[in-house]
């Protein structure tokens, strides 16, 4: 249903959260050991990462064309967004204190807060 690169970034990383909090020890072996696997699994992954890393781009880069985004540099904003929500393998606890969906959406106002989102509210921009 998102539409907007805001919405379309909001639900990217709720996405990538859930993901990485579900499947944490899946993520960690992908995210951290790709070297492992042999060379046509290895391409695989790689060649999926890539499209994910570069759908992830084009909603950054949409922002910014579209004029809702004021941020100058969308790679390095892409980094730290895979960084931030690829993390939540490594601390997250069915356990602890916050639910999944309460990090997800956390990470999400985040995310436009990161690309400065400063037209709209993010409950407007993601779509809440």
């Amino acid at each position: 249903d998102a539409t907007t690169p805001p919405q379309r970034l909001a639900a990217l990383v709720e996405a990538h959260v859930f993901i990485h909090g579900r499947n944490r020890l899946e993520a960690l072996v992908s995210d951290a050991e790709l070297r492992a696997l042999s060379e046509p699994e290895r391409k695989g992954a790689v060649k999926l990462r890539d499209r994910y890393e570069a759908l992830l781009q084009q909603v950054l880069d949409e922002g910014v064309a579209s004029g809702d985004s004021v941020t100058e540099d969308t790679r390095l904003v892409r980094l730290g967004l895979l960084q931030m929500c690829t993390g939540v393998a490594y601390w997250y606890s069915p356990a602890g204190d916050r639910s999944l969906e309460h990090i997800a959406k956390t990470f999400a106002d985040l995310a436009l807060a990161m690309v400065s989102y400063v037209t709209k509210t993010t409950e407007e921009a993601s779509g809440r």
